[in-house]
Parts: C-alpha cells; sequence; structure tokens
C-alpha cells in the first residue's frame, strides 16, 4: 500500500532533480547557522508551498539533522486536515511516494500509538489529499535518506485530542524512540505587523512548552493558526518526554516573497 504523491508540482518541485536543488539552495543560505542546543525531541515546521516558507522549514531540519543522532530514525508527523476528508484524528499506514523515492512508514509504531489514543483511527482517507505532511517527506528524505515515519492527521484540534495523542505518543515511546515534527502554518492572511503580534504572543506560551496556554490563547482570540492542534500534542509530549523550554528557530511570511501586505505567517521552533 502506497500513497501516492499529491502535491508535488505545486507545493514543492515535482521532480528528484528540482527538488535536490532547492533543498540544497536551502542549505547554502543555512551555511554557518548551527541550532543553539544539542538534544531536541520535537519541532514545528510551517507546511505552505516550498517558494514561501521552505526556508523557515530548512531551519527546523538542519536542528533535526543535528540532534537525531540514530541510522535509522524514527519520526511522527502531526499535522492537520485542510480537506475535510477522513476520521476526526487518524494515522496512516501506508508508505509514502514522493519524487525521490518511497518513504516507509513504521506500521508497527502506528499501531502501538493509535493502540494507546481513544481518539486516534487508523484511516488513510484524511491522507489522501492532504499537503501538511507530505510537504515534510521530502525534506526527510533528503536529511536522513533511510528512516521511517508516521503520520497522524488531525481533524479534532481541541486540547483534549492534543492531550490524548501526546499521552499515546508517550506511551508509544517505552519501546520506540522518535521525534515528533509538528506541521503548521501560523496566523493567515492579516497584515504583517498584526500578525506578528498575534503569533509572538502564541508562540511565547510555546517557549514555557505551555501546551494549555497556547491553546487557550488561539482559542480565546481566535487565532488562524491552522495546526494548533498538532503544535499542542507536540508541546505535551516534548515536556513529557523531558523538554524545558520552546526555541524560535526562524520566523517569515508570505509577503516577503510576494510583496503582498497580508501575509501568512511561518515559524520554525524546536523544544528541547
Amino acid at each position: 500500500m502506497v500513497r501516492r504523491a499529491s502535491v508535488a508540482g505545486a507545493f514543492y518541485p515535482g521532480t528528484k532533480r528540482e527538488i535536490d536543488a532547492a533543498l540544497d539552495a536551502f542549505e547554502k543560505r543555512l551555511a554557518g547557522w548551527s541550532p543553539p542546543f544539542k538534544k531536541l525531541h520535537g519541532v514545528v515546521v510551517p507546511h505552505a508551498g516550498w517558494e514561501y516558507s521552505g526556508f523557515t522549514a530548512a531551519h527546523a531540519y538542519a536542528a533535526l539533522k543535528a540532534g537525531v543522532t540514530e541510522k535509522n530514525p524514527r519520526f511522527v508527523i502531526l499535522h492537520p486536515n485542510h480537506t475535510g476528508l477522513g476520521m476526526p484524528l487518524s494515522a496512516s499506514l501506508e508508505d509514502w511516494e514522493t519524487p525521490l523515492d518511497t518513504a516507509r512508514c513504521d506500521k508497527k509504531l502506528a499501531a502501538a500509538i493509535a493502540e494507546n489514543s481513544s481518539f486516534i483511527s487508523l484511516d488513510e482517507e484524511a491522507h489522501k489529499f492532504e499537503h501538511s505532511a507530505e510537504v515534510q517527506v521530502p525534506f526527510l528524505q533528503h536529511s536522513f535518506g533511510k528512516f521511517s515515519f508516521v503520520a497522524v492527521c488531525f481533524g479534532d484540534q481541541g486540547i483534549k485530542a492534543s492531550r490524548d495523542v501526546a499521552n499515546a505518543l508517550w506511551k508509544a515511546a517505552e519501546k520506540n524512540k522518535f521525534t515528533v515534527i509538528a506541521s503548521s502554518d501560523f496566523t493567515h492572511y492579516e497584515p504583517a505587523a498584526q500578525a506578528r503580534e498575534k503569533d509572538m504572543r502564541a508562540i511565547g506560551f510555546l517557549k514555557k512548552t505551555d501546551a494549555d496556554g497556547f491553546a487557550n490563547e488561539v482559542e480565546s482570540r481566535r487565532l488562524s493558526i491552522c495546526g494548533h492542534g498538532a503544535i499542542a500534542a507536540a508541546c505535551i509530549y516534548s515536556k513529557l518526554a523531558g523538554a524545558r523550554k520552546g526555541e524560535l528557530l526562524h520566523f517569515s511570511n508570505s509577503g516577503e516573497a510576494t510583496g503582498d501586505q497580508s501575509v501568512v505567517d511561518y515559524a520554525s521552533l524546536a523544544f528541547v
């Protein structure tokens, strides 16, 4: 069972040569930059088209490359549901194809996570056309070569669901070593200064690993952070795993690429 690439050639380049060239260019721009820590438990990374958010995302993957030392690492990608398809919370059991190769799903880890959750179903429909996890896979393929992963799609992004997933990850981590990737963009289509003010307030809670404060900020101010449930789950899990703070790695917005005044914000963070 293989999930075919859905957004190659749209959200990221459509050929191996173009993907490698784009990722090599990001790495070249990052030359001389290194993360200000040695160990991490999870990251937050954007998922827009690479021309908009790819360089910000590259900071998270540089941090992963520095902090994940296993030969065949495992990752759990937590991501929102933009399509409305499938179950409220679902883990994929399929391998995922991109123009680089086929990335292997760790089916045993997926089953272990689902077994320890009251919310997660094993279901492919929510993942079928969803871009927010797919755009992460070529970064992992380019950075790590051999690895395996599990994708968990959040239709339900309430704090109860986030806490359930985090606890399921923590239980699964007793027998499985992995790193969590939360896929999310931040404020959508607001003036740049206004968007940044909102997002920096929200990121302030993540810096303190305060998932409840972050979730309340999103809900009470009606923030348009599209993967807030995935972020909260990654924050809770990382804190259980020993993270003491969130570190902001890079922040940008779509206006830097388009020149538009109404922007979407992007941030890469690490829980360390």
